[in-house]
């Protein structure tokens, strides 16, 4: 079974730098009203790996619905799909 570090270290990966960038933005200062943010401070220069630790220990298994969230924000779509296929897959 793909642990849901895995798959979101795969999918992040994905992400460009500026785009990237993007991602951990929406996490910061409530972007987004439903989701707890992060400090800017702890998301400042942290690598794919860094950050979804953070997301980890911060959103627990809810990790994986942050994330699409996130992208779907971010019209990234394709990688909101494939992180939701990713994760089902990972349940069975």
């Amino acid at each position: 079974m793909t642990t849901i570090c895995k798959v979101l270290i795969d999918i992040l990966d994905e992400l460009t730098g500026k785009d990237f960038k993007r991602f951990k933005w929406y996490m910061t200062d409530g972007k987004l009203n439903d989701i707890k943010s992060i400090a800017r401070s702890k998301l400042e220069n942290t690598s794919v790996e860094e950050t979804v630790d953070l997301m980890i220990d911060q959103y627990k298994q809810d990790a994986g619905e942050v994330a699409e969230k996130i992208l779907k924000n971010m019209e990234q779509n394709n990688l909101a799909e494939q992180l939701k296929n990713k994760l089902s897959e990972g349940t069975k």
